[in-house]
């Protein structure tokens, strides 16, 4: 006779497993994201102080 899903006494180990390797993916992907956006803006800051731009565009030229 086959066996059924709840005879199965791992099936909450894969869903404890299942959920951790979700959060994992989650927080690294995040992760990387947030760098990215961080790296793009340095690079956007680089490009407009290199063109004459200020750092910071609400301030008045010289108080940056």
């Amino acid at each position: 006779m086959a066996k059924s899903k709840k005879d199965n006494p791992n099936t909450a180990l894969y869903w404890i497993a299942g959920a951790a390797a979700t959060a994992g993916v989650y927080y690294f992907v995040t992760r990387y994201l947030k760098e990215r956006d961080e790296l793009m803006e340095m690079r956007l800051m680089q490009k407009l102080q290199a063109a004459g731009g200020t750092s910071n565009p609400g301030l008045p030229e010289g108080e940056s």
